[in-house]
């Protein structure tokens, strides 16, 4: 197990920087910020175009923002998990897939073995394995089957999703 702290530090600002966090029950729910949909809020404020370096400032105040709003227990609970456990599954389709891959990679530099579900070679997940699924909707059937399978197995899951009221985030 490494316990870096450089590392965690590391885990924790690629955390905070691209998700915020909340823990329901034992699984832990978060929230991917819609960067795509603060610039469209930015590029036409008022019915005026912004230059840039007013789109900046914006972004900077809403990022601040969303900074704020991020509940340090809950990014906690996530870092441990990671921390805690030997083997990281990781899921998700599209854009939110890329994400997960991301943070997956980020796993296995610090030393966890990381799987992408469905993958040639993924093995079958077990108790004290976390599985970290990555779904704008938290609704994809295919990924809430996976949910729930790894919920009968055992597993610990981490939700980051842009609906907290989702299918798998009421699992």
């Amino acid at each position: 197990q490494v316990n870096n702290k450089n590392a965690i530090v590391g885990l924790w600002h690629f955390l905070v920087e691209n998700i915020g966090v909340y823990l329901k029950g034992k699984i832990i729910i978060i929230l991917i910020k819609k960067a795509h949909t603060l610039n469209n809020q930015n590029q036409n404020m008022g019915g005026k175009n912004m230059d840039l370096t007013e789109q900046r400032k914006v972004q900077a105040q809403q990022i601040s923002a969303i900074f704020q709003a991020i509940a340090q227990p809950q990014i906690d609970a996530l870092v441990e998990a990671i921390m805690r456990t030997d083997r990281i599954f990781i899921s998700g389709w599209g854009r939110a897939g890329n994400v997960a891959r991301i943070l997956g990679m980020n796993c296995s530099q610090l030393g966890k073995l990381v799987f992408c579900v469905g993958d040639n070679g993924t093995p079958a997940i077990q108790p004290g394995n976390l599985l970290i699924i990555v779904s704008g909707s938290g609704n994809t059937k295919t990924i809430s089957i996976i949910c729930q399978q790894a919920k009968e197995h055992g597993a610990e899951i981490a939700l980051i999703s842009g609906n907290a009221d989702s299918v798998m985030g009421k699992m």
